[in-house]
């Protein structure tokens, strides 16, 4: 086993690589949708406060759906997961 953070990160390079890979991009398309809000807010902070209320309401609307979605991948990646560990490909498709 492992003794510290420091060993293991030193050893698995090729598997941190790969994690990178798949990270990175999503790590960089949550930083786009932050900054499009915020980009939003502060386009319309220039007409009034009314407006930027408004705004301020339909980023919880989007947020909102947005974490649905995430929950229901989240959801089908664990068996999605265990299926592929299995190799039952039929229930992948389904």
């Amino acid at each position: 086993m492992y003794k510290t953070l420091k060993s293991y990160l030193k050893t698995d390079r090729k598997f941190l690589g790969s994690m990178l890979k798949i990270a990175l991009p999503i790590m960089i398309q949550n930083l786009v949708t932050s900054s499009l809000n915020m980009a939003d807010t502060i386009m319309v902070g220039k007409l009034g406060e009314t407006e930027i209320a408004a705004v301020g309401i339909a980023n919880q609307y989007f947020f909102f759906f947005t974490m649905i979605l995430v929950g229901l991948c989240g959801g089908c990646s664990v068996f999605i997961s265990q299926y592929w560990g299995k190799r039952d490909f039929t229930n992948i498709k389904r």
